[in-house]
């Protein structure tokens, strides 16, 4: 599994040099123009933080596509690789990727807040809180993307991935509307505890689905 790992990061290495121009405009470029134009760097901090951590989670797409027109998983499972391991493979790339685009986003925020004089310990433990729950966040988004790749491809699979969000959000956002009539933070003091239990079971239910439903594709996929 390990080799399957590294085969994944060398292709994701030449697909980072091409979108090194996107890393550079968008984790560094956009946030230097908008608080020169506005003259506060406040808000802007986080921005490559961010870039940095999604960049980390679009870039299997590109992994996924190569696989795809080159047939390499045909190719891959001929050696002695299980589909299993080829599976856990994907999902342990995916968080590498996640994980490596938070901490590089986490290092070029700090930089630009010691650049610009505004780094303190505060902004830097929000700095590291919000690169922890985004690595987080996208590592789980991965357990939805990385099964849906598996089965449907990757056009198709982008596409089931935004109706699964999509579904899930409308489902949230219905237990929400129906615990307290409008639209409100489920997670405020006050609210019942029953309606943020509920939306935490939906989400990773959805997870633990999908995840299952990858097992069982792979081992059901016909070449």
């Amino acid at each position: 599994m390990k080799g399957l790992v590294f085969k994944d990061l060398i292709t994701e290495l030449h697909e980072l040099r091409r979108m090194a121009v996107f890393l550079l405009v968008f984790a560094f470029g956009m946030p230097i123009l908008f608080s020169a134009s506005s003259g506060d760097w406040s808000d802007v901090y986080g921005m490559p933080l961010t870039m940095c951590s999604v960049l980390g989670m679009v870039i299997i797409n590109n992994a996924f596509a190569y696989d795809e027109k080159s047939g390499w998983m045909q190719y891959a499972l001929v050696n002695p690789v299980s589909r299993m391991q080829y599976y856990h493979a994907k999902l342990l790339t995916h968080a590498i990727n996640t994980i490596t685009g938070s901490v590089l986003g986490l290092a070029v925020s700090s930089l630009l807040a010691a650049v610009t004089g505004q780094m303190t310990l505060s902004l830097f433990g929000q700095l590291l809180a919000q690169a922890g729950a985004t690595a987080a966040a996208l590592c789980l988004i991965g357990i939805w993307i990385i099964p849906l790749f598996l089965k449907y491809g990757v056009q198709k699979g982008t596409f089931m991935v935004m109706l699964i969000f999509i579904g899930v959000a409308i489902l949230c956002t219905g237990l929400v509307m129906i615990s307290f009539g409008s639209m409100a933070n489920p997670f405020a003091e006050g609210a019942p505890l029953w309606t943020p239990i509920l939306l935490v079971l939906i989400v990773l239910g959805s997870f633990v689905t999908l995840y299952l439903l990858g097992r069982k594709w792979m081992g059901e996929k016909e070449f």
